[in-house]
Protein backbone atom coordinates (compact mmCIF):
# COMPACT_ATOMS: atom_id res chain seq x y z
CA UNK A 1 0.00 0.00 0.00
CA UNK A 2 2.94 2.48 1.19
CA UNK A 3 4.60 2.07 -2.32
CA UNK A 4 1.25 3.03 -4.33
CA UNK A 5 0.44 5.50 -2.04
CA UNK A 6 3.79 7.08 -3.06
CA UNK A 7 3.18 6.40 -7.04
CA UNK A 8 -0.06 8.58 -6.36
CA UNK A 9 2.01 11.70 -5.58
CA UNK A 10 4.20 11.56 -8.05
CA UNK A 11 2.03 13.53 -10.53
CA UNK A 12 2.07 16.11 -8.47
CA UNK A 13 5.50 16.91 -7.98
CA UNK A 14 6.87 18.49 -10.84
CA UNK A 15 4.53 21.75 -11.06
CA UNK A 16 5.02 22.41 -7.06
CA UNK A 17 6.28 25.37 -4.82
CA UNK A 18 8.19 27.98 -7.23
CA UNK A 19 9.41 29.11 -3.58
CA UNK A 20 9.34 28.30 0.09
CA UNK A 21 9.96 30.76 3.02
CA UNK A 22 11.87 29.83 6.08
CA UNK A 23 13.99 31.06 8.91
CA UNK A 24 16.16 28.92 11.19
CA UNK A 25 15.61 29.69 14.87
CA UNK A 26 18.74 29.51 16.19
CA UNK A 27 17.83 27.86 19.84
CA UNK A 28 17.29 24.34 21.49
CA UNK A 29 14.12 23.27 20.90
CA UNK A 30 11.99 20.46 21.84
CA UNK A 31 11.05 18.13 18.73
CA UNK A 32 7.36 16.97 18.75
CA UNK A 33 6.50 14.30 16.11
CA UNK A 34 3.58 15.15 14.21
CA UNK A 35 1.29 12.26 13.93
CA UNK A 36 -1.55 13.46 12.72
CA UNK A 37 -2.73 15.69 9.48
CA UNK A 38 -1.93 19.48 9.41
CA UNK A 39 -4.48 21.14 11.63
CA UNK A 40 -7.09 23.34 9.81
CA UNK A 41 -5.67 26.92 9.52
CA UNK A 42 -2.14 25.63 10.28
CA UNK A 43 0.15 29.00 8.82
CA UNK A 44 3.08 26.20 7.39
CA UNK A 45 0.89 24.84 5.15
CA UNK A 46 0.06 25.79 1.77
CA UNK A 47 -3.33 25.74 1.01
CA UNK A 48 -3.27 28.36 -1.87
CA UNK A 49 -2.40 26.67 -5.30
CA UNK A 50 -2.03 30.02 -6.67
CA UNK A 51 0.14 31.70 -3.70
CA UNK A 52 3.18 30.54 -4.53
CA UNK A 53 3.29 29.26 -8.08
CA UNK A 54 1.30 26.32 -9.47
CA UNK A 55 0.23 23.67 -7.22
CA UNK A 56 -1.51 20.60 -7.93
CA UNK A 57 -3.01 18.75 -4.84
CA UNK A 58 -5.41 16.98 -3.68
CA UNK A 59 -7.57 18.34 -0.65
CA UNK A 60 -10.10 15.89 -0.40
CA UNK A 61 -9.98 15.50 3.38
CA UNK A 62 -12.87 17.85 4.90
CA UNK A 63 -11.25 18.33 8.25
CA UNK A 64 -7.79 19.58 6.74
CA UNK A 65 -7.60 22.36 3.97
CA UNK A 66 -3.84 21.67 3.43
CA UNK A 67 -3.11 20.87 0.09
CA UNK A 68 -2.60 16.89 0.01
CA UNK A 69 1.40 16.51 -2.04
CA UNK A 70 4.20 15.08 -0.54
CA UNK A 71 6.57 17.75 -1.67
CA UNK A 72 4.19 20.72 -0.73
CA UNK A 73 3.29 18.62 2.89
CA UNK A 74 7.33 18.17 3.32
CA UNK A 75 8.08 22.07 2.78
CA UNK A 76 5.36 23.03 5.55
CA UNK A 77 6.63 20.73 8.01
CA UNK A 78 10.05 21.34 7.50
CA UNK A 79 9.32 24.77 8.27
CA UNK A 80 6.95 23.97 11.18
CA UNK A 81 9.70 22.17 12.92
CA UNK A 82 12.40 25.29 13.03
CA UNK A 83 9.11 27.60 13.63
CA UNK A 84 9.81 30.36 10.66
CA UNK A 85 8.73 33.88 11.77
CA UNK A 86 10.86 36.41 10.56
CA UNK A 87 11.10 35.15 7.06
CA UNK A 88 13.63 34.34 4.48
CA UNK A 89 12.76 33.85 1.10
CA UNK A 90 14.06 30.33 -0.43
CA UNK A 91 13.48 28.49 -3.57
CA UNK A 92 12.97 24.77 -3.37
CA UNK A 93 12.99 22.50 -6.67
CA UNK A 94 9.83 21.62 -8.14
CA UNK A 95 10.84 17.57 -8.15
CA UNK A 96 11.73 15.74 -4.96
CA UNK A 97 15.42 14.49 -6.99
CA UNK A 98 16.16 17.84 -7.48
CA UNK A 99 15.90 18.81 -3.22
CA UNK A 100 19.16 17.44 -2.76
CA UNK A 101 21.16 20.11 -5.19
CA UNK A 102 18.72 22.70 -3.74
CA UNK A 103 19.55 22.26 -0.11
CA UNK A 104 23.24 22.15 -0.71
CA UNK A 105 22.59 25.56 -2.36
CA UNK A 106 21.84 26.83 0.67
CA UNK A 107 24.01 25.00 2.86
CA UNK A 108 21.65 22.61 4.63
CA UNK A 109 23.50 19.71 5.74
CA UNK A 110 23.44 16.20 3.37
CA UNK A 111 23.85 13.09 5.18
CA UNK A 112 22.89 8.99 4.60
CA UNK A 113 21.64 8.28 8.21
CA UNK A 114 17.98 9.94 9.26
CA UNK A 115 18.30 12.57 12.17
CA UNK A 116 14.86 14.26 14.11
CA UNK A 117 13.30 16.58 11.42
CA UNK A 118 14.86 15.91 8.56
CA UNK A 119 13.69 15.31 5.11
CA UNK A 120 14.25 12.17 3.24
CA UNK A 121 14.32 12.12 -0.42
CA UNK A 122 13.59 9.90 -3.00
CA UNK A 123 13.63 10.56 -7.11
CA UNK A 124 10.12 10.71 -6.79
CA UNK A 125 8.88 11.10 -3.14
CA UNK A 126 10.16 13.15 -0.04
CA UNK A 127 8.95 12.26 3.53
CA UNK A 128 9.99 13.65 7.27
CA UNK A 129 11.45 11.86 10.05
CA UNK A 130 9.69 12.10 12.94
CA UNK A 131 11.11 9.38 15.12
CA UNK A 132 14.14 7.13 15.06
CA UNK A 133 13.74 3.63 17.03
CA UNK A 134 16.18 1.71 18.94
CA UNK A 135 16.42 -0.89 16.16
CA UNK A 136 17.78 1.87 13.46
CA UNK A 137 14.15 2.40 12.11
CA UNK A 138 12.41 5.16 11.72
CA UNK A 139 9.03 6.93 11.35
CA UNK A 140 8.20 9.53 8.80
CA UNK A 141 5.11 11.54 8.31
CA UNK A 142 4.06 11.98 4.53
CA UNK A 143 1.50 13.12 1.97
CA UNK A 144 0.54 12.51 -1.59
CA UNK A 145 -1.68 13.61 -4.44
CA UNK A 146 -5.20 11.54 -5.24
CA UNK A 147 -4.56 9.18 -2.17
CA UNK A 148 -7.64 8.08 -0.17
CA UNK A 149 -5.98 8.86 3.11
CA UNK A 150 -3.41 12.21 1.73
CA UNK A 151 -1.66 12.25 4.90
CA UNK A 152 -0.43 8.97 7.02
CA UNK A 153 3.08 7.87 8.78
CA UNK A 154 4.95 4.75 7.78
CA UNK A 155 8.00 2.93 9.66
CA UNK A 156 10.24 2.43 7.26
CA UNK A 157 13.72 -0.04 8.11
CA UNK A 158 16.63 0.69 6.28
CA UNK A 159 17.28 -1.54 3.75
CA UNK A 160 16.30 -1.63 -0.19
CA UNK A 161 12.42 -0.77 -0.53
CA UNK A 162 12.43 0.66 3.07
CA UNK A 163 14.34 4.11 3.15
CA UNK A 164 18.06 3.12 1.99
CA UNK A 165 17.67 1.61 -1.77
CA UNK A 166 14.75 2.12 -4.60
CA UNK A 167 15.77 5.48 -5.84
CA UNK A 168 17.09 6.84 -1.86
CA UNK A 169 19.03 9.96 -2.50
CA UNK A 170 19.48 11.01 0.88
CA UNK A 171 18.61 13.25 4.44
CA UNK A 172 18.59 17.00 4.12
CA UNK A 173 19.33 17.72 8.05
CA UNK A 174 17.96 20.60 10.01
CA UNK A 175 19.34 24.10 9.66
CA UNK A 176 23.08 23.76 11.74
CA UNK A 177 22.46 26.27 14.91
CA UNK A 178 19.09 24.42 15.44
CA UNK A 179 19.50 21.71 18.00
CA UNK A 180 16.73 19.48 18.29
CA UNK A 181 15.66 17.49 21.58
CA UNK A 182 13.81 14.28 21.79
CA UNK A 183 12.93 14.19 25.62
CA UNK A 184 9.04 13.40 25.43
CA UNK A 185 8.06 10.03 24.83
CA UNK A 186 4.40 9.60 22.49
CA UNK A 187 1.80 7.42 24.43
CA UNK A 188 -2.14 6.33 24.12
CA UNK A 189 -4.53 6.03 26.50
CA UNK A 190 -6.75 3.33 26.37
CA UNK A 191 -10.06 1.83 27.95
CA UNK A 192 -13.38 0.05 26.94
CA UNK A 193 -13.33 2.04 23.73
CA UNK A 194 -10.56 0.35 22.00
CA UNK A 195 -11.37 -3.22 22.14
CA UNK A 196 -9.27 -4.69 19.68
CA UNK A 197 -5.43 -3.99 19.90
CA UNK A 198 -2.77 -5.82 18.11
CA UNK A 199 -0.33 -5.14 20.36
CA UNK A 200 2.47 -6.09 18.04
CA UNK A 201 2.20 -2.93 15.63
CA UNK A 202 1.48 -1.05 18.35
CA UNK A 203 4.28 1.50 18.89
CA UNK A 204 3.77 3.54 21.48
CA UNK A 205 6.42 4.64 24.36
CA UNK A 206 3.42 3.89 27.54
CA UNK A 207 -0.03 3.17 27.80
CA UNK A 208 -2.60 4.71 30.85
CA UNK A 209 -5.14 2.24 30.92
CA UNK A 210 -8.54 3.13 32.43
CA UNK A 211 -9.43 0.95 35.51
CA UNK A 212 -13.23 1.74 36.12
CA UNK A 213 -15.65 3.81 37.94
CA UNK A 214 -17.84 3.50 40.81
CA UNK A 215 -18.56 0.14 41.38
CA UNK A 216 -17.45 -1.26 37.65
CA UNK A 217 -13.90 -2.53 36.65
CA UNK A 218 -13.61 -1.14 32.74
CA UNK A 219 -13.95 -4.47 30.45
CA UNK A 220 -10.79 -4.08 28.82
CA UNK A 221 -8.31 -3.01 31.61
CA UNK A 222 -6.92 -7.24 32.76
CA UNK A 223 -6.88 -7.51 28.72
CA UNK A 224 -4.77 -4.40 28.05
CA UNK A 225 -2.53 -4.28 30.98
CA UNK A 226 -2.02 -7.57 29.64
CA UNK A 227 -0.94 -6.47 26.38
CA UNK A 228 0.72 -3.53 27.32
CA UNK A 229 3.37 -5.30 30.01
CA UNK A 230 4.06 -8.27 27.67
CA UNK A 231 4.90 -6.16 24.86
CA UNK A 232 7.02 -3.81 26.39
CA UNK A 233 5.06 -0.69 27.27
CA UNK A 234 5.38 0.98 30.66
CA UNK A 235 2.02 1.62 31.82
CA UNK A 236 -0.32 3.92 34.62
CA UNK A 237 -3.91 3.76 35.24
CA UNK A 238 -7.00 6.11 35.38
CA UNK A 239 -9.89 5.73 37.63
CA UNK A 240 -13.33 8.07 36.38
CA UNK A 241 -14.73 9.48 39.06
CA UNK A 242 -18.74 8.91 39.07
CA UNK A 243 -20.94 11.90 39.07
CA UNK A 244 -22.93 10.47 41.89
CA UNK A 245 -19.69 10.90 44.22
CA UNK A 246 -20.13 13.96 45.72
CA UNK A 247 -19.01 13.82 48.59
CA UNK A 248 -15.73 13.10 50.25
CA UNK A 249 -16.61 10.02 52.00
CA UNK A 250 -17.83 8.98 48.23
CA UNK A 251 -14.40 9.70 46.66
CA UNK A 252 -12.64 7.71 49.61
CA UNK A 253 -14.69 4.69 49.01
CA UNK A 254 -14.12 4.93 44.81
CA UNK A 255 -10.28 5.74 45.79
CA UNK A 256 -10.44 2.47 47.66
CA UNK A 257 -12.02 0.63 44.89
CA UNK A 258 -9.19 1.80 42.55
CA UNK A 259 -6.80 1.00 44.47
CA UNK A 260 -8.12 -3.09 44.44
CA UNK A 261 -7.96 -2.81 41.10
CA UNK A 262 -4.08 -2.09 41.26
CA UNK A 263 -2.96 -4.29 44.13
CA UNK A 264 -0.86 -7.13 42.06
CA UNK A 265 -0.11 -5.18 39.23
CA UNK A 266 3.02 -2.73 38.55
CA UNK A 267 2.80 0.73 36.98
CA UNK A 268 5.44 3.05 35.99
CA UNK A 269 3.50 5.32 34.93
CA UNK A 270 1.05 7.62 37.95
CA UNK A 271 -2.33 6.70 38.41
CA UNK A 272 -4.76 9.21 37.87
CA UNK A 273 -8.05 10.51 38.92
CA UNK A 274 -10.06 11.74 35.99
CA UNK A 275 -12.86 14.16 37.44
CA UNK A 276 -14.66 15.72 34.93
CA UNK A 277 -18.22 15.57 34.87
CA UNK A 278 -20.66 18.77 35.34
CA UNK A 279 -21.93 17.34 38.31
CA UNK A 280 -18.63 17.69 40.09
CA UNK A 281 -18.16 21.59 38.31
CA UNK A 282 -21.71 22.37 39.69
CA UNK A 283 -20.22 22.15 43.12
CA UNK A 284 -17.71 24.76 42.70
CA UNK A 285 -14.01 24.82 43.00
CA UNK A 286 -13.67 24.68 46.79
CA UNK A 287 -15.88 21.25 46.93
CA UNK A 288 -14.15 19.83 43.68
CA UNK A 289 -11.08 20.58 45.63
CA UNK A 290 -11.74 18.97 48.45
CA UNK A 291 -13.56 15.55 46.38
CA UNK A 292 -9.78 16.15 44.73
CA UNK A 293 -7.60 15.78 47.87
CA UNK A 294 -9.53 13.11 49.42
CA UNK A 295 -9.18 10.64 46.54
CA UNK A 296 -5.94 11.11 45.83
CA UNK A 297 -4.81 11.28 49.45
CA UNK A 298 -6.06 7.99 49.87
CA UNK A 299 -4.50 6.35 46.99
CA UNK A 300 -1.28 8.19 47.80
CA UNK A 301 -1.55 6.93 51.35
CA UNK A 302 -1.49 3.27 49.46
CA UNK A 303 1.65 3.48 47.75
CA UNK A 304 1.08 5.06 44.81
CA UNK A 305 2.53 7.78 42.88
CA UNK A 306 -1.01 9.80 42.15
CA UNK A 307 -1.86 12.17 39.19
CA UNK A 308 -5.26 14.77 38.47
CA UNK A 309 -6.59 14.28 34.61
CA UNK A 310 -8.15 17.45 33.48
CA UNK A 311 -8.86 19.85 30.54
CA UNK A 312 -7.22 23.29 30.75
CA UNK A 313 -10.73 24.79 31.92
CA UNK A 314 -11.14 22.86 34.58
CA UNK A 315 -7.86 22.26 36.15
CA UNK A 316 -7.51 26.78 36.01
CA UNK A 317 -11.10 27.30 37.14
CA UNK A 318 -12.31 24.07 39.64
CA UNK A 319 -9.03 23.15 40.82
CA UNK A 320 -7.03 24.83 43.65
CA UNK A 321 -3.62 26.10 43.33
CA UNK A 322 -1.71 23.33 46.26
CA UNK A 323 -3.23 20.75 44.06
CA UNK A 324 -2.01 21.79 40.97
CA UNK A 325 1.37 21.99 42.54
CA UNK A 326 1.40 18.93 44.56
CA UNK A 327 0.32 16.00 42.62
CA UNK A 328 1.78 14.90 38.87
CA UNK A 329 -1.13 16.86 36.28
CA UNK A 330 -2.11 15.07 32.87
CA UNK A 331 -3.09 18.48 30.97
CA UNK A 332 -5.66 17.28 28.16
CA UNK A 333 -5.79 20.33 25.99
CA UNK A 334 -6.57 19.42 21.85
CA UNK A 335 -6.36 21.60 18.51
CA UNK A 336 -3.31 23.56 20.05
CA UNK A 337 0.24 24.04 19.49
CA UNK A 338 0.84 24.72 22.77
CA UNK A 339 -1.47 24.90 25.55
CA UNK A 340 -1.82 28.68 27.80
CA UNK A 341 -1.85 26.49 30.80
CA UNK A 342 0.61 28.40 33.21
CA UNK A 343 1.56 25.45 35.61
CA UNK A 344 3.66 22.57 35.40
CA UNK A 345 2.57 18.95 33.76
CA UNK A 346 4.35 15.90 32.93
CA UNK A 347 1.84 14.53 30.31
CA UNK A 348 -0.19 16.23 27.92
CA UNK A 349 -3.08 14.41 25.72
CA UNK A 350 -2.87 16.68 23.21
CA UNK A 351 -5.72 15.05 20.98
CA UNK A 352 -7.28 11.65 19.43
CA UNK A 353 -6.64 9.79 16.45
CA UNK A 354 -9.68 9.40 14.64
CA UNK A 355 -10.74 5.82 12.86
CA UNK A 356 -11.25 5.93 9.21
CA UNK A 357 -15.09 5.21 9.45
CA UNK A 358 -18.01 6.57 11.86
CA UNK A 359 -19.06 2.85 11.74
CA UNK A 360 -16.59 1.81 14.61
CA UNK A 361 -17.79 4.23 16.81
CA UNK A 362 -21.31 4.36 16.70
CA UNK A 363 -20.26 0.19 17.65
CA UNK A 364 -18.15 1.67 20.28
CA UNK A 365 -20.79 4.29 21.68
CA UNK A 366 -23.55 1.12 21.25
CA UNK A 367 -21.88 -0.82 24.27
CA UNK A 368 -21.88 2.18 26.70
CA UNK A 369 -25.10 2.41 28.90
CA UNK A 370 -24.54 5.52 30.45
CA UNK A 371 -25.88 8.06 28.06
CA UNK A 372 -23.31 11.08 29.65
CA UNK A 373 -20.49 9.09 28.91
CA UNK A 374 -21.85 8.40 25.51
CA UNK A 375 -22.32 11.90 24.65
CA UNK A 376 -18.93 12.60 25.89
CA UNK A 377 -17.42 9.63 23.76
CA UNK A 378 -19.51 11.28 20.77
CA UNK A 379 -17.89 14.89 21.28
CA UNK A 380 -14.64 13.80 20.44
CA UNK A 381 -15.94 13.53 17.19
CA UNK A 382 -15.58 17.52 16.70
CA UNK A 383 -13.15 17.71 19.29
CA UNK A 384 -9.39 19.25 19.34
CA UNK A 385 -6.93 17.33 16.60
CA UNK A 386 -8.18 14.57 14.30
CA UNK A 387 -7.10 12.37 11.82
CA UNK A 388 -8.43 10.42 9.58
CA UNK A 389 -6.67 6.87 10.37
CA UNK A 390 -5.90 5.46 13.55
CA UNK A 391 -2.58 4.32 14.69
CA UNK A 392 -0.81 0.99 13.57
CA UNK A 393 -2.76 -1.63 15.61
CA UNK A 394 -5.57 -0.08 17.09
CA UNK A 395 -9.12 -0.22 15.94
CA UNK A 396 -11.37 2.72 16.41
CA UNK A 397 -10.37 5.88 17.95
CA UNK A 398 -7.60 6.29 20.04
CA UNK A 399 -6.51 9.34 22.90
CA UNK A 400 -2.77 10.52 22.05
CA UNK A 401 -0.44 12.00 24.54
CA UNK A 402 3.63 13.19 25.28
CA UNK A 403 5.06 12.65 28.36
CA UNK A 404 8.23 14.80 29.29
CA UNK A 405 8.80 13.05 33.11
CA UNK A 406 11.12 9.89 33.31
CA UNK A 407 8.72 8.22 35.37
CA UNK A 408 9.52 5.01 35.64
CA UNK A 409 12.83 6.03 37.05
CA UNK A 410 11.10 8.22 39.87
CA UNK A 411 8.28 5.63 40.34
CA UNK A 412 10.86 2.68 40.36
CA UNK A 413 13.57 4.18 42.69
CA UNK A 414 10.72 5.24 45.38
CA UNK A 415 9.87 2.01 45.34
CA UNK A 416 5.91 2.58 44.48
CA UNK A 417 3.34 1.62 41.92
CA UNK A 418 3.96 -2.48 42.89
CA UNK A 419 7.50 -1.50 42.30
CA UNK A 420 8.68 -2.55 46.25
CA UNK A 421 11.91 -1.20 47.15
CA UNK A 422 14.19 -4.14 47.42
CA UNK A 423 15.23 -5.09 50.70
CA UNK A 424 18.96 -4.22 51.59
CA UNK A 425 21.49 -6.82 52.07
CA UNK A 426 21.75 -7.20 55.84
CA UNK A 427 24.97 -5.71 56.87
CA UNK A 428 27.43 -8.26 58.22
CA UNK A 429 27.99 -8.58 61.69
CA UNK A 430 31.23 -7.63 62.55
CA UNK A 431 33.56 -10.04 64.02
CA UNK A 432 34.19 -9.71 68.09
CA UNK A 433 37.26 -9.06 68.88
CA UNK A 434 39.29 -11.83 70.34
CA UNK A 435 42.08 -12.34 72.74
CA UNK A 436 44.04 -15.46 72.99
CA UNK A 437 46.16 -16.02 76.61
CA UNK A 438 48.11 -18.95 78.25
CA UNK A 439 48.85 -18.50 82.18
CA UNK A 440 50.22 -20.07 84.92
CA UNK A 441 48.88 -20.29 88.30
CA UNK A 442 49.46 -22.45 90.80
CA UNK A 443 52.06 -24.31 89.38
CA UNK A 444 49.79 -25.52 86.38
CA UNK A 445 49.50 -24.04 82.62
CA UNK A 446 45.57 -22.29 81.11
CA UNK A 447 45.45 -21.03 77.73
CA UNK A 448 42.24 -20.31 75.96
CA UNK A 449 40.49 -17.33 74.07
CA UNK A 450 38.82 -14.55 75.73
CA UNK A 451 35.80 -13.23 73.12
CA UNK A 452 35.02 -9.22 73.32
CA UNK A 453 31.39 -8.78 74.73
Amino acid sequence: MQESSECRCRRSCGTFWNSFVIRAMRRSRMFVPRRTRPEKGNPYYCRDKYAVGIIEGSPVDTGCDVLANCVGYAAGRFNEIIGAGQFVYWQWAPNPDQWISTAKQYGLRIGSEPELGAVAVWRHHVAIVEEIHADGSITTSESGYGCENPFWTSKRNKGSGSWDGDGFLGFIYQPSGGEIMSDQKFGIDISYCQTSIDWSKVDAQFAIIKAGQRNYTDPMFESHYAGATKRGIPVGAYWFLDKTSLTEDAARKEADEFIARLRGKQFAYPVFLDLEDKAHFGLGKERVSALIRAFLGRVEAAGFWVGLYGSYSSLTTYTAEDIRSRYTIWLAHWGVKKSPYTGAYGIWQYGVEKSKSNAAWEAIKATVSDKDEAARLDSLLTAGVLSNCSLPGIKGDVDVDYCYVDYPKLIKEKGLNGYGKPEPAPAPTPAKATLDITMEFGGKTYSGTLTEK
